[in-house]
């Protein structure tokens, strides 16, 4: 099976300086391959963010597999928008997000946002990542459209951890090679070293190495942070490929990466 992987393509941002969206350069084998799209495509309720950059990659590849990053939500609410509900609405009928077997390929690929534990729940971590990032200004939650917490985060974070790993525990028993894609980082690895001292990185990856290495994951796919990188943990290569802001070159992205799972 081949899989293209790529992440953080904020198309919120293109828009604004080329007044187009990203588009993934293609390749011969497209029809063959899954597109993995590891969050941060655009704003859930900013249409425009998204629905051609997701018609396009619909038509050019065999499938689409995506999960939400932070940046989804902004100017929106975190319990109203998801892509479960985009695909159904808008037709994407081979984009697929939170489970995707394949069956054929015996391939189990599973997937959510992880929002981080604040360094299991530190209460200075969860302060300085509540004042320095934009998450808690500009996403709200729930029908009073009141503004996020970290003690929300943290309770997703441990709900969202839990069935992913009930699940990949379920597919890796049946005998299914097990993708997981997630927008954050499992691991401190993912900390690139010229952010090693910030105070912020309690908001980019979760330490679960422990977890990780007690199960059978063949691939973890991640993005938020804007370094490609990849690194192991145990038998599972964790692969995180993402564009970025336009600004950012240079910061390793490969359009063309694709890995082959067998």
């Amino acid at each position: 099976m081949l899989i293209r992987i790529m992440s953080d393509i904020h198309n919120e941002v293109c828009r604004e300086e080329t007044g187009r969206d990203y588009c993934v350069p293609g390749l011969a084998d497209d029809k063959d391959t899954l597109l993995v799209l590891a969050g941060d495509i655009g704003l859930l309720n900013r249409t425009q963010t998204w629905h051609g950059f997701l018609s396009a990659c619909s038509e050019q590849f065999k499938s689409v597999f995506l999960v939400e990053g932070n940046h989804e939500w902004y100017h929106g609410n975190i319990e109203k928008h998801a892509y479960r509900n985009v695909i159904v609405e808008h037709g994407f009928e081979n984009t697929h997000t939170g489970l995707l077997i394949l069956e054929e390929e015996n391939i189990a690929i599973i997937g959510t946002t992880l929002w981080t534990d604040f360094f299991g729940g530190n209460p200075i971590a969860m302060f300085d990542v509540s004042q320095g990032l934009n998450d808690y200004r500009l996403i709200h939650v729930g029908v009073d459209y009141r503004r996020l917490r970290p003690e929300y985060i943290l309770e997703l974070h441990h709900k969202q951890k839990t069935r992913l790993f009930e699940d990949a525990d379920h597919y890796a028993d049946l005998g299914y090679t097990v993708i997981v894609v997630t927008h954050h980082h499992p691991s401190m690895q993912g900390i690139a070293p010229c952010y090693r001292n910030d105070p912020l990185n309690a908001a980019f990856v979760s330490d679960l190495e422990k977890e990780i290495l007690a199960r059978k994951i063949a691939w973890w796919i991640c993005g938020h942070c804007h370094t490609a990188m990849e690194y192991a943990i145990g038998q599972t290569r964790v692969l995180c490929n993402p564009k970025g802001y336009p600004f950012e070159y240079g910061n390793g992205f490969n359009p063309l990466r694709t890995i082959t799972v067998r």
